[in-house]
């Protein structure tokens, strides 16, 4: 093959031998090289050598050849490191092919379809990178540019690698660990080892963790919504936190910690307790349904606190207790069963009793039976004598079937059971046309031990007596003063005669006193004050009312 030199006469005449074998055919090839005769149908121009090649145009930079407006598809080859390599045109510039950048390449751009090696890049990178300290974008990176984002609400996934040397593939866990920039909440299935801070899962200070040192603790009192406590199965070390359900729970609101049962000693408020040191104690007089006292069964130890239903009740308004019967064994000298009440005590009996609640009773008036004991001392059954010892307390009427002693009162009249007469044998002789005044029925009675008669003429008069104490406001010489109080004397009416005795020491200190009835059953004293000076008098008056 005849070589071409670089003369510009020979550059000619070959441009000149080539166009005119293309302008002689518009089907014309042109092979250069070995095998003449052989070229592809679809090349236009086909070089073929065992030892030559194509030298392209070489130049250090593309200034030149860029000023007479290269077209697109024209192949080049840069001499100038760091840009040594084979290059050709494109729309968009010229378009690295092969070769070696050598160093720092300095482009517009650069865009390849595969792998890209360098020893370091300057500038934002897109895209992926093996390395890089300044990427918009890459999947395995030195460095990485961040932003800080506490805004977006939207939930974000942290990245990590599966080594810890070397440059490894970033990954996330999908829903395993997630995070949300706007509320700073972190969240993962777990935690392994001590973690400082507020997380939901386990932590050495966590709002709830398994497994934690410390727990920050909000002060709840408002929730309604029951709660479950946690505690730990073991004494040292980190454990899981555990509930036990509806076996254990608490309400913030209310403060009522409920539990299926208690074991040990219990101080405080509990609704139910089998073992309670001490039990709160609660006043209460106005409730007025009806409650159970509570007793146990034996005398020490812990036991469970029982009711007898309605063999014993209690109403905390009225105070009554009710139980179907009552026994108390009291050693001598000690107290027994007390029972104290203002109105009668239906169906109550007690075998022991040192004092009993009386009640004034003057209306009843049915038949009602005194109780005695079959000793002088000690603590007896209380009995009656049914028909045999009976009294009515509307009428004072006491009735037995015979009576054996002294008589100390007024003799009992025919009418009344009695026999009329002095059970001493005492007698009361009329001596003669006796009379007597007033409306009411008189009773002869005496008090000596000797009979007495009566004078043969005269009025037989009944008076009714009575003694009180009466004071006086101070009293200037010369007036009167009525007493600060009266005398009850029952049967006195208005105009009834009436008598006083004033005692030495007053009447010694001067005045008068006069006594009237000034209301039914009513006796006043006014007081005359004789002397120079004033006088406060007080003293004890007997009187008398004349029938």
């Amino acid at each position: 093959m005849r070589k071409l030199y670089s003369s510009s006469s020979s550059y000619r005449l070959l441009l000149a031998g080539i166009l005119s074998v293309l302008i002689g055919s518009a089907n014309a090839q042109i092979k250069i090289g070995t095998n003449g005769a052989t070229i592809a149908p679809s090349s236009l121009l086909e070089l073929e050598s065992a030892n030559q090649g194509l030298l392209l145009p070489r130049m250090a930079d593309t200034v030149a050849i860029n000023a007479l407006n290269p077209p697109n598809g024209m192949l080049i080859y840069l001499t100038k490191t760091p840009a040594v390599g084979l290059y050709v045109r494109k729309v968009t510039g010229w378009e690295f092919l092969t070769g070696s950048l050598g160093g720092n390449g300095n482009f517009s751009s650069l865009t390849v379809s595969g792998a890209v090696t360098a020893g370091s890049f300057s500038g934002p990178l897109t895209g992926n990178a093996t390395s890089a300290t300044t990427a918009l974008t890459a999947t395995n990176s030195l460095n990485s540019a961040v932003t800080n984002d506490v805004s977006t609400t939207a939930v974000t996934y942290p990245t990590f690698v599966t080594m810890s040397p070397g440059n490894s593939a970033l990954r996330t866990s999908n829903t395993n660990l997630s995070y949300v920039p706007g509320t700073g909440v972190l969240t993962a299935l777990g935690f392994s080892g001590p973690l400082t801070g507020n997380v939901t899962g386990t932590a050495t200070r966590a709002i709830d963790a398994v497994n934690s040192a410390n727990s920050a603790i909000s002060n709840n009192i408002t929730a309604n919504a029951l709660h479950y406590p946690t505690f730990v199965s073991g004494t040292t070390g980190n454990l899981p936190h555990q509930t036990s359900s509806p076996n254990l729970t608490f309400n913030p609101n209310t403060g009522i910690l409920s539990a299926t049962t208690f074991n040990g000693n219990l101080t405080g408020n509990s609704t139910t307790a089998t073992n309670a040191t001490t039990t709160t104690i609660t006043d209460d007089i106005i409730s007025t349904a009806v409650t159970y006292p509570t007793f146990v069964t034996n005398t020490s130890g812990n036991w469970g606190q029982r009711t007898a239903g309605t063999r014993l009740s209690f109403v905390p308004a009225t105070g009554i207790l009710t139980a179907s019967g009552f026994t108390s064994t009291v050693p001598t000298g000690t107290a027994p069963f007390v029972v104290a009440s203002s109105s009668t005590v239906a169906n109550l009996t007690s075998t022991n009793t040192v004092n009993t609640g009386i009640t004034n009773d003057l209306g009843t008036n049915s038949a009602v039976y005194p109780t005695f004991v079959n000793g002088t001392t000690g603590f007896l059954d209380q009995r009656v004598s049914n028909s045999r010892l009976s009294f009515i307390p509307l009428t004072g009427q006491l009735s037995a079937t015979s009576y054996t002693g002294l008589w100390n009162g007024s003799v009992i009249a025919g009418q009344y059971g009695g026999t009329g007469v002095n059970n001493l044998g005492r007698t009361i002789t009329l001596g003669g046309n006796l009379t007597t005044f007033g409306a009411n029925n008189i009773t002869l009675r005496t008090t000596g031990l000797t009979d007495v008669t009566l004078p043969t003429g005269g009025t037989l008069v009944a008076a009714l007596s009575a003694s009180g104490t009466v004071a006086f406001n101070a009293t200037p010489a010369g007036q009167t003063s009525d007493g600060l109080s009266t005398i009850t004397v029952n049967g006195a009416v208005d105009g009834d005669v009436v008598s006083i005795g004033v005692p030495f020491a007053t009447m010694a200190a001067g005045g008068t006193y006069v006594a009237w009835v000034s209301a039914p059953n009513t006796v006043s004293i006014r007081f005359s004050n004789t002397t120079a000076g004033p006088l406060t008098p007080s003293a004890v008056f007997n009187v008398k009312v004349f029938k």
